[in-house]
């Protein structure tokens, strides 16, 4: 296993509950501890997206960052974000 999802309902539920934020923080100290990915799902705010980063949290995806798409439409969403994407050093 190299990479852990941790599920939307842990997300959800983490900026309104102590054992929610405690829950994950484990979940990634663990991980990170045996050199596996991490990756949030279910983000839905700017808050949990950036509490999530700061805890370590290394991917994320969610309504927060675009909707879901089918594939043509994830084609076109990675193809904008590359080629639009500054390029950074």
């Amino acid at each position: 296993m190299d990479a852990l999802k941790i599920d939307a309902a842990f997300v959800a539920n983490m900026m309104s509950s102590d054992n929610g934020a405690t829950l994950i923080e484990t979940i990634l100290f663990l991980a990170h501890k045996f050199g596996i990915t991490t990756i949030a799902e279910g983000i839905e705010t700017a808050e949990q997206a950036q509490h999530l980063t700061t805890i370590g949290c290394q991917f994320g995806q969610g309504h927060f960052f675009a909707p879901a798409l089918d594939a043509e439409g994830a084609r076109r969403f990675a193809l904008h974000q590359f080629v639009d994407a500054p390029v950074r050093r």
